[in-house]
């Protein structure tokens, strides 16, 4: 399904700066909290940046997923609470959200859409 969305915009900018924001595995051992933070440093010195999330921003490995969810540092409840954090910050930059293959799967079994939720949660 798609949607239009209208997004006004200051007309102060001469410009907007638009960045992509995905893959950051909130939950796994590999994601990189230190380079995301320097990311949201970055797009908070310029008035003008805005973030569009184009998924797999939480692991979300589940019973059945190629990954295991004892693998992962947060239980996927867990996942999904830390990132309502980290992009509230930022939640006035982001225009959409968006969600990939790991939050899709919790939809397909069991009808839940984190990344939804985190979205509900910051009005985005």
């Amino acid at each position: 399904m798609q949607r239009i969305l209208d997004i006004a915009l200051s007309e102060d900018f001469d410009s907007i700066e638009l960045y992509p924001l995905n893959d950051l595995h909130l939950g796994s051992q590999l994601c990189n909290l230190a380079k995301f933070h320097q990311f949201i440093k970055m797009i908070l010195e310029k008035e003008n940046r805005y973030i569009v999330v184009v998924g797999d921003m939480l692991n979300n490995n589940i019973i059945g997923a190629v990954g295991s969810p004892f693998e992962d540092e947060l239980t996927p409840r867990k996942q999904k609470k830390a990132l309502k954090q980290e992009l509230k910050c930022i939640k006035d930059r982001i225009l959409v959200m968006v969600g990939g293959n790991h939050e899709r799967r919790t939809k397909k079994h069991t009808d839940e859409n984190p990344l939804e939720d985190v979205a509900e949660y910051l009005g985005t």
